[in-house]
């Protein structure tokens, strides 16, 4: 019998290899791939791949990365619903934070100073200039 929510009525506890479960199954189809492709390029049996798209089953990394592979997926996609794209975005982001991080640590306290209320005081001058 499928548990289809996500919430496991006996003990309250969130089953979280319904989402991945979802995810798979989405990119699956977005791939056009269909489960007795997707099971034989895993070594695993339609069903078993049926049953970890449903939830019923638990998955293991190792599962995941070799599903990742071969759908050109991060498997950090699976794990969070959060897509490649957004994953090199925040990533890209980040660099971007680190990069003006490493010019502001080398600026002198008087620059320091100067740009906190350069930054502190912009927001209310947008706002004064309509």
């Amino acid at each position: 019998m499928r548990n289809n929510s996500a919430l496991n009525n006996n003990n309250n506890i969130i089953n979280p290899y319904i989402e991945i479960g979802k995810r798979i199954l989405k990119r699956r189809g977005d791939l056009k791939i269909t489960r007795s492709t997707l099971a034989k390029q895993l070594s695993i049996s339609s069903k078993h791949l049926e049953q970890m798209e449903c939830g019923d089953c638990k998955i293991t990394m190792d599962q995941l990365l070799k599903i990742g592979e071969i759908t050109n997926t991060n498997a950090m996609y699976f794990l969070t619903g959060i897509s490649n794209r957004q994953i090199q975005s925040a990533y890209n982001l980040l660099e971007k934070y680190i990069n003006a991080f490493s010019v502001i640590s080398r600026l002198s306290t008087i620059k320091k100073n100067a740009l906190k209320d350069l930054l502190t005081h912009f927001p209310s001058e947008i706002g004064n200039s309509k």
